[in-house]
C-alpha cells in the first residue's frame, strides 16, 4: 500500500485538543490571524520600498518572496506580548512573537529521534514551525540550525520619480572606479578596456596618452546627471545609490550591481560566491539592499585598512566593509569577462540558497500586530530581507465527520468576516479537499462543497446583523 502524503497538519496546543475533542459543542478561542504577530516597529517590504508594521492598512500591496506582490486583507492587533530576537549567521535579524510562523528546513537528518513528531527528519522542502518549536529543537539540537529560504528577485513598482536619468551599469562603474571630488570632475580610472569601451560611450575622454584615467566633460549629460544625483564632490567614503535606481527594474539593478562588482568586486576561488569592498558604508547598504532584492543571500564583515610608510612604520587607514553575496549563479553577478568566466555557473549551496538561524532569544514586552495576505503561501517579507509566515483548524474539522456515515444530515456552515476573508479559505479549500475527496464538487456561484454522501459545507460571508440572520 502506497505511503500517504500528509496534507495538513494541526498545530501542537488548541488546535490539536480542539480537532480531538469527542463533544460537539466547543468553544476554541484564538487572535483572529493569529500566529504571525510582529512588532510594530519591524519593516515590511512592498513595491515602493520599506514600510513599518505599524503603517501597513488594509488593502497595502507588499511583496511576496516568491517574486509576486500580494494584498494585505487582514489587520489583528496583538497589545502587548513578549517577542523575541531571531538572528542569522548572515548577521541578520528581526523580532517576533512565539507563536510567530516560519517556513523553515533543518540542513541535516537528526538521528535516534524518529519517535519526536515534530522534527523534520528529512523533509526536503520544508514545513512550517513555530517560533517557540523551532527555539525548543535549537536547545535540544544546537548543531542543528534552522534554514529559511531566501526571496526570488522582488518586483518593485516602477515609476519615475526623479527628474534626472543615469545608466544603470555606468553608474555602477563609477561608483566603483570613479572619482567625483577632484575639482568637482567626473573621473574613471580602469587597465580594463572592456569598462573603457563603455564608459567612452557616454562622452568620457582621457586625460593624456601616459594615464589610464578618463573624464566627462562638464558640459556633458552624465556631468550633468551625477551632479542632479547629488553624488558630485562626494568621496570615496561618501558614495551612496541614489535611491530611485534601488527600486529599478529587475534588469536595472542587476545591471547597476554588475557595475559595482565589475569595478570593485571579486570572484571567491573556485567562483562560488562574489564580494565587493567599498570604505562607503552606506553604499555598502546599497549593495547588500540590490543583491537581497535579486535573490542572493549576503553577509558584512569590516576591518581598518593599513600600510607601511617608507620608514615601515604601519599606518591605520579608514575602515572598511566587506561583502559576500550568493546567488544560484555567481557569473549573473559580473559582465567583466574574466570574472563572469570565473563565476559561470558555480554557485555555493547545489542552487539551494538559504538563511540558517543561529539564535533565537527573548527581547521585551512590546505591542505588536498580526497581518493576513490574500496570497496562498501567506509569506511576507520582514527586516533584512528575512522570509516570514502568515496561517484551517475549521475546515478540517469538519472534514474529519465526511465519509463516517452522518450522510446529507451533516451540514456545515464556515462564515468569514468580508468576502477577501472568504476568498482565502475558499482557495486552501480548492487545494487541499480534492486531495482527501477527489470526487467532492464545489459549487462556485453558491459556494458550497458536496460529497458523495450528501455531506454539504457552505462556505460564506457576514459582515453585518442582517448576514448572520
Amino acid at each position: 500500500m502506497p505511503k500517504a502524503n500528509k496534507i495538513w497538519e494541526a498545530f501542537p496546543g488548541a488546535q490539536e485538543r480542539f480537532l480531538s475533542c469527542p463533544v460537539w459543542e466547543v468553544l476554541l478561542h484564538g487572535n483572529r490571524g493569529g500566529g504571525k504577530s510582529q512588532p510594530l516597529h519591524c519593516k515590511i517590504l512592498t513595491p515602493k520600498g520599506w514600510h513599518t508594521m505599524r503603517s501597513i492598512k488594509l488593502g497595502s500591496r507588499i511583496c511576496n518572496p516568491d517574486g509576486t506582490t500580494s494584498t494585505v486583507i487582514g489587520i489583528f492587533p496583538q497589545g502587548m506580548i513578549p517577542t523575541y530576537k531571531v538572528t542569522f549567521a548572515d548577521g541578520g535579524c528581526t523580532y517576533c512573537s512565539d507563536d510567530h510562523l516560519w517556513f523553515a528546513k533543518i540542513a541535516n537528518r537528526i538521528k535516534g529521534v524518529q519517535k519526536h513528531k515534530y522534527t523534520p527528519l528529512g523533509f526536503k522542502k520544508g514545513k512550517i514551525f513555530t517560533t517557540k518549536q523551532l527555539r525548543e529543537l535549537m536547545i535540544l539540537y544546537p548543531n542543528k540550525k534552522p534554514i529559511i529560504p531566501v526571496p526570488k528577485e522582488i518586483k518593485f513598482t516602477h515609476q519615475d520619480t526623479f527628474k534626472y536619468r543615469i545608466d544603470p551599469y555606468l553608474l555602477g562603474l563609477l561608483l566603483g572606479d570613479g572619482g567625483f571630488s577632484v575639482d568637482y570632475r567626473i573621473g574613471f580610472t580602469s587597465i580594463d578596456s572592456e569598462l573603457i569601451d563603455y564608459v567612452k560611450q557616454f562622452g568620457f575622454e582621457k586625460l593624456d596618452c601616459e594615464t589610464i584615467s578618463y573624464r566627462a566633460k562638464t558640459d556633458s549629460e552624465i556631468y550633468k546627471n551625477i551632479q542632479k544625483a547629488g553624488l558630485l564632490g562626494l568621496k570615496s567614503h561618501e558614495k551612496f545609490v541614489p535611491k530611485r535606481y534601488l527600486f529599478g527594474t529587475k534588469e536595472e539593478r542587476l545591471a547597476l550591481l554588475q557595475g559595482l562588482m565589475d569595478t570593485d568586486g571579486y570572484v571567491a576561488e573556485g567562483g562560488t560566491s562574489g564580494s565587493f569592498t567599498s570604505v562607503s558604508r552606506q553604499l555598502i547598504q546599497d549593495v547588500r539592499f540590490l543583491a537581497h532584492s535579486l535573490g542572493g543571500r549576503v553577509s558584512v564583515n569590516s576591518g581598518i585598512g593599513s600600510y607601511k610608510d617608507k620608514n615601515g612604520k604601519l599606518i591605520e587607514c579608514r575602515k572598511f566593509w566587506n561583502i559576500r553575496i550568493v546567488v544560484p549563479n555567481t557569473g549573473d553577478l559580473f559582465r567583466l569577462k574574466r570574472k563572469n568566466i570565473r563565476g559561470e555557473g558555480k554557485t555555493y549551496q547545489h542552487n539551494y540558497i538559504g538563511r540558517k538561524i543561529v539564535s533565537i532569544s527573548l527581547s521585551k514586552i512590546e505591542p505588536c500586530q498580526c497581518i493576513k495576505v490574500d496570497n496562498p503561501n501567506g509569506l511576507y517579507i520582514t527586516d533584512d530581507f528575512i522570509v516570514t509566515h502568515n496561517t484551517d483548524v475549521l475546515l478540517m474539522d469538519f472534514l474529519q465527520g465526511v465519509g463516517v456515515g452522518y450522510g446529507i444530515d451533516y451540514r456545515g456552515l464556515l462564515l468569514r468576516e468580508a468576502t477577501t476573508e472568504l476568498g482565502d479559505v475558499i482557495s486552501k479549500s480548492k487545494k487541499w479537499i480534492p486531495r482527501i475527496f477527489p470526487t467532492a464538487k464545489f459549487n462556485n456561484q453558491k459556494k458550497i462543497w458536496t460529497f458523495d454522501d450528501g455531506e454539504t459545507l457552505w462556505l460564506n460571508y457576514a459582515r453585518v446583523e442582517d448576514d448572520y440572520e
